[in-house]
């Protein structure tokens, strides 16, 4: 249901001509995983979930999440570890307030960690030490040396909590920050006592995150809420490799492709006249949208194929390890046939 508000919130976008480079690659991903991604494909699934989100546009978009590009996405993050399975359950945004700026654990799962993070109002996966890296460019929060001398530095989880007198921690708490006129220090001001803990290197990073984080179960873990660059960075990497290889090409070439079949869809758009506001139905919106859908070179996604597409992304990242492969090298027709080969002999 989510994926398809998504599908509704972008369309809304294009149709009032707030389209930007960002919106054109979102629209791909609203598009192709909903419904078929998620339900089963069949017509009846795709007009009842369809229609059960048509109405669910106001209000469903975050102004302070931040811009998400999916040109982006480095090489490692569209191979990274895929997070294990959580169950399809609602969203609960009093628990997701509740855990921002926490680093969350995945009990039953591999051990997989996750920030809220307070600013984007979601949970992002920390695939490794390079992902938290990653996470501490793009959200920290530059601080002077004014400031950071206000802080009260922690040691361990256990330190008693200071965010009756350390004002700034206490505002500042679950976020991230960086010392911007020394070396660029990074620090992360721990939610449940408010003092700051280092967070330097890569390895660093991921492991004081995962020694800080609150354990939780997947059913819980479940009903907080996604930011935004991770829904899309998760959906994007589906119809990636889905469509390098249905035209059997690399991942670099799939992204080119995509980007052009967005492109398509929008000048499509565009050109009925169809415009969200006006007197136009709901129905008359989504028929002109499966029309311009018509002939394209958008992958099917059923459920079964997106568990495939999710082995075939841990074959990549293993072959990326042990070969040292660039993304426009790997074989990702190969690769799924080799999945596919393994689950017919276990069979």
């Amino acid at each position: 249901m989510l994926y398809n508000v998504f599908i509704i919130i972008i369309y809304k976008k294009i149709m009032t001509k707030k389209f930007t480079k960002m919106s054109t690659l979102l629209l791909l991903m609203a598009f192709i995983l909903s419904p078929i991604l998620v339900f089963p494909v069949n017509a009846e699934d795709a007009t009842e979930t369809t229609e059960d989100v048509i109405d669910l546009v106001e209000g469903t978009e975050s102004d302070e999440e931040e811009d998400v590009d999916v040109d982006d996405f480095s090489d490692d993050e569209l191979t990274e570890a895929e997070p294990s399975d959580l169950p399809d359950v609602e969203e609960d945004e009093v628990l997701t307030k509740r855990m921002y700026g926490k680093m969350l654990l995945d009990v039953e799962g591999n051990g997989e960690v996750y920030y809220v993070d307070p600013v984007t109002g979601g949970k992002e996966y920390l695939a490794d030490g390079a992902s938290a890296h990653r996470l501490l460019e793009r959200r920290a929060l530059g601080i002077n040396e004014e400031n950071f001398a206000k802080l009260v530095m922690g040691e361990t989880r256990d330190d008693e909590s200071v965010c009756e007198t350390a004002e700034l921690g206490e505002r500042l708490k679950g976020r991230i920050v960086i010392r911007t006129e020394e070396s660029g220090e990074a620090y992360w001001i721990y939610p449940e006592n408010c003092r700051a803990y280092y967070v330097g290197t890569f390895d660093a990073a991921y492991k004081l995150m995962k020694k800080m984080s609150l354990g939780i179960i997947k059913a819980n873990l479940a009903k907080v809420r996604n930011n935004k660059r991770q829904r899309i960075k998760s959906n994007f990497r589906v119809i990636l490799y889905a469509y390098a290889e249905d035209n059997d090409v690399n991942l670099v070439e799939a992204r080119e492709g995509l980007r052009g079949e967005v492109q398509a869809t929008h000048q499509c758009m565009q050109e009925s006249g169809i415009e969200p506001d006006d007197d136009t139905t709901r129905e008359e919106r989504l028929e002109q949208a499966k029309i311009c859908l018509e002939g394209s070179d958008f992958p099917e996604i059923t459920l079964e194929r997106r568990g495939e597409i999710k082995q075939t992304i841990r074959e990549a990242r293993q072959e990326r390890l042990q070969s040292g492969a660039k993304l426009g090298e790997l074989r990702i027709v190969n690769l799924f046939n080799r999945i596919r080969q393994m689950r017919n002999q276990a069979q």
